[in-house]
């Protein structure tokens, strides 16, 4: 079962997830993540190895999703696979942080918010 999303003290760091290793990745998320007590990153996803980042990588969300502990993803890849991803993450029960854009149309908007609602985890978009 997974937590509330908190940052009460005495709360154990939240297992966070990144999926995608580009600019965005290694300007903003990676950066706030390290300097955050509240986040652990625990898990990248990357279509390339990335030996500078000291976590468990996997080469697709799947097998992430199947092996990691992270209770938040963040979604950096390209736009085009936000919603599958996010999708994806929040059928597997995990909060997910979308870079923006979002999506790609007010219909998957949509529809990613009442996947989310229904499995009573957080979706929020970055920026």
């Amino acid at each position: 079962m997974h937590r509330t999303l908190s940052t009460e003290k005495n709360m154990k760091p939240i297992p966070v997830a990144l999926v995608g290793c580009g600019m965005s990745a290694r300007t903003f998320h990676l950066p706030l993540l390290a300097a955050s007590d509240d986040f652990r990153l625990t898990a990248l996803v990357s279509s390339r190895p990335q030996p500078d980042v000291a976590v468990a990588q996997y080469a697709d969300t799947a097998a992430m999703l199947a092996q990691s502990d992270a209770e938040l993803v963040v979604i950096t890849a390209p736009n085009a696979v936000h919603f599958s991803l996010a999708a994806q993450c929040l059928a597997a029960g995990r909060h997910v942080v979308l870079e923006k854009p979002m999506v790609n149309t007010v219909a998957e908007g949509r529809e990613l918010m009442a996947l989310a609602a229904g499995a009573g985890r957080l979706l929020s978009v970055f920026h």
